[in-house]
């Protein structure tokens, strides 16, 4: 019997508010300052960080377009890049990202 394929899907970082659970979030500040985020429905305010998990992802690209500056966003524990994403492992049960700049996976840290 053939082992299942681990599907991986890398996508622009979503999170969810950690009060109500809605997808409604709006980054609310700049990189140089902090990383505070609003719940738009319970209006919840709070930090968005990483911790490198020791694992990499090689060959990821940056995207060329432009980001919306509202969108969420959170800096790389390894190179502090913005270029940040959600990643999607059929069997994790945290949160996840990766840095497209470096490869590096990260846990999403609400703080």
């Amino acid at each position: 019997m053939e082992k299942a394929a681990r599907v991986m899907k890398i996508t622009p970082l979503t999170i969810e508010c950690p009060k109500c659970g809605s997808g409604k979030i709006a980054y609310s500040c700049e990189p140089e300052c902090c990383f505070n985020h609003v719940c738009e429905d319970c209006l919840c305010n709070f930090l968005l960080g990483t911790r490198a998990l020791g694992r990499a992802i090689p060959g990821l690209r940056p995207d060329a377009a432009e980001k919306d500056s509202c969108a969420p966003t959170a800096k790389c524990a390894r190179c502090e890049s913005l270029d940040v994403r959600s990643l999607d492992l059929d069997e994790s049960t945290v949160l996840l990202a990766v840095c497209v700049l470096c490869g590096t996976v990260l846990e999403l840290i609400y703080q």
